[in-house]
């Protein structure tokens, strides 16, 4: 199928936007020919088309407005193409049963490229691989990969349990991925079929889009950058990013006054600084969504918890603090908040106790209930952050100064808080909060040292399970404060705040984070909310948009009638050179901490039958799996689990281990 997409041409105010550091992916968004949602990952855009839309009927130029890049095929096109069209399109998809993705990265679990021989090299039954794949590929130069399956059973088979202690597969479709093609990366969606070690069975819908290279980076210095306000406090700084334009939060020196005080030029100057009446004797909260900019304090001569917005005019400067709540609950301490899937969350340390509590807003920050109280203790604030579609906290030890990160869990239709999971103890500790943020799929912590005031950075490259690893090292700066620093993200860049050591002035700094480029996506990332069971068929095409503006995704299921489609920002590294296609069952690869690999045990499966299979090039050329090399999966004492079989536009795979 023809892929006939361009890039708009754009006007000089369009064109100067893209010159400029703010606002980088609406840059992006400015490239596409169609509208498209943000998710809850940066680099990662939903839609579809609306229901007044016919695809058998409408115009070309009507479906890629649309989003519909996948064009009818034509008079020449192969006749099981037009009939895998005609099919899907033979029912409505209707924007009811359409999902917005709630996408959860799974760092450490990837796809990695294909490294065994193909059929027409004479050699099936390979060593065992770290990319286990069976089923077909062909080579050539492909846009599109496109196909219908049905989501296999799967259960406990003979072979022992893999390195993550069950079984695990995949079945999926993708463009790229064979080594022996020249293919450096991998564009690939499909669905999740594991056993864990209890023999429970699950599915769940993914994709990913793969390039060489592992993740991870330095942090390398922020002091040469450092920009030094006029402004003083006796506490550190809070710092939010809101619409492209970085704020400043802080309480007065020698006052008790709320400020807050904009950049507009990333972190290079602040100035338009506001003076709330509202006062506070602690460090306020800054939280961010995309509409408002929200402000959080405990009262002064008080511990009444307030929220409230910051006014800001079209120009981006505060004007003044409004719709304040104050909430029923009490602490001796400021609160944290994050914005997080549409709602606002707050938390806090208790009032005569030190136990952690959680609460959320879904209307905008004017109510605030369904609170939490943790058994986790703290003798200060707690910090908030979300990061590859979890909201995570953390903290440091009541009684001690050991620093804690852990995940809040929330009900994803509701934002109700439940407790919190996953925790993890670093070895290193702080007499104060640590600070927490976000940048490209990456949980950034912050804290001041404990026995010294240096300032210190460290990063979790697998979404807070492990931090300071060798793929990411600690980073402690020669900067000091004798308080806890913040940090946040803003166009792309990780910036830090504090007050300094021995003084009150207060500091910005963007911080150097070498090689932290690569998107969580470049991981398996999961789709929760993409109802997925055994039996159901799934309908998935992924495509290259012509000049390497984006990857495009497609999913449908037939069976339950929900569908979406997600666009991606290229990952660094993403070649777009379409080198092959391939239709798999896949057990797939762990990657440690420290960067070394280990593979997934195979379950057992009922057969995994592509039909409609075929991939396109740029001028409607179709590629035949038929046509193609074949793959079996070899385990480690080289006993063959798969057998596979080809035929036009179908490739059907069994299980035989």
């Amino acid at each position: 199928m023809k892929n006939t997409v361009s890039t708009l041409p754009r006007d000089k105010s369009a064109q100067a936007t893209a010159a400029a550091p703010a606002r980088l992916q609406d840059v992006f968004r400015e490239r596409l020919p169609y509208k498209v949602t943000p998710t809850n990952i940066q680099g990662v855009y939903a839609g579809g088309i609306p229901d007044s839309i016919d695809p058998n009927t409408a115009s070309h130029s009507e479906l890629i407005k649309h989003g519909l890049l996948l064009p009818r095929p034509g008079k020449n096109q192969h006749p099981a193409v037009a009939a895998a069209w005609g099919k899907f399109f033979s029912r409505r998809w209707l924007a009811k049963d359409r999902i917005i993705p709630h996408l959860q990265p799974q760092p450490g679990k990837t796809h990695f490229q294909r490294r065994q021989f193909p059929k027409t090299e004479g050699n099936l039954n390979q060593e065992f691989d770290q990319a286990a794949w069976s089923g077909a590929s062909i080579k050539g130069q492909w846009v599109t990969c496109f196909g219908n399956w049905t989501v296999p059973t799967v259960s406990q088979p003979r072979e022992p349990a893999g390195a993550d202690g069950g079984w695990d597969s995949s079945s999926w479709l993708g463009i790229d991925g064979v080594v022996q093609y020249g293919s450096t990366d991998v564009l690939q969606a499909g669905i999740q079929q594991s056993v864990n070690s209890q023999g429970q069975p699950s599915y769940i819908a993914w994709f990913e889009w793969f390039v060489q290279g592992q993740p991870g980076g330095t942090i390398n210095e922020f002091s040469s950058r450092k920009v030094i306000l006029g402004d003083t406090s006796p506490l550190s700084p809070s710092v939010a990013s809101f619409n492209g334009n970085l704020y400043l939060a802080w309480k007065g020196d020698g006052n008790d006054n709320l400020n807050v005080m904009v950049s507009t030029d990333n972190g290079q100057s602040f100035g338009h600084k506001m003076t709330s009446p509202e006062t506070s004797s602690d460090v306020p909260a800054l939280a961010a969504d995309t509409e408002h900019l929200y402000i959080g304090w405990k009262g002064s001569g008080n511990d009444n918890l307030n929220v409230a917005l910051v006014d800001i005019d079209q120009s981006g400067f505060p004007t003044g603090l409004s719709n304040k709540t104050t909430v029923g609950d009490t602490s001796p301490f400021g609160p944290a908040l994050a914005t997080f899937n549409g709602a606002l969350y707050m938390a806090w340390k208790g009032d005569g106790n030190d136990n952690l509590n959680v609460m959320v807003s879904t209307d905008g920050g004017q109510t605030f209930g369904d609170k939490v109280v943790s058994p986790e203790t703290s003798d200060t604030a707690p910090a908030l952050a979300v990061n590859n579609g979890s909201l995570f906290i953390a903290w440091k030890g009541s009684g001690n100064d050991n620093l804690n990160v852990a995940v809040v869990d929330t009900d994803l239709s509701t934002g109700i808080p439940s407790g919190l999971s996953n925790k993890v103890v670093l070895g290193d500790t702080s007499p104060f909060s640590p600070t927490l943020g976000s940048l490209n799929g990456y949980l950034f912590l912050g804290w001041r040292g404990d026995g010294n005031d240096n300032l210190n950075l460290m990063a979790s490259t697998d979404n807070g399970q492990t931090f300071g690893t060798q793929l990411a090292p600690k980073f402690t700066s020669p900067e000091t404060s004798d308080t806890a620093p913040s940090v946040t993200v803003n166009n792309g860049t990780l910036f830090i705040a504090w007050k300094g050591s021995g003084n009150d002035n207060l500091n910005v700094a963007p911080v150097n984070v070498a090689g932290f480029t690569v998107p969580p996506y470049v991981n398996q990332t999961n789709i929760p909310n993409f109802s997925i069971n055994p039996g159901d068929s799934i309908w998935c095409s992924v495509q290259y948009i012509n000049n390497q503006t984006a990857g495009l995704i497609y999913f449908a299921n037939w069976t339950t009638g929900q569908s979406f489609s997600l666009t991606l920002v290229p990952p660094p590294g993403a070649s777009f050179n379409g080198d092959s296609a391939e239709w798999i069952m896949e057990a797939p690869t762990l990657v440690t901490p420290s960067g070394g690999t280990s593979g997934a045990s195979l379950p057992s499966f009922t057969p995994v039958a592509f039909t409609s299979a075929f991939a396109c090039t740029a001028n409607q050329n179709t590629g035949d799996p038929a046509n193609g090399d074949t793959w079996n999966i070899v385990n480690a004492v080289n006993q063959t689990l798969t057998s596979v079989s080809v035929g036009s536009g179908t490739v059907t795979i069994d299980f035989t281990g």
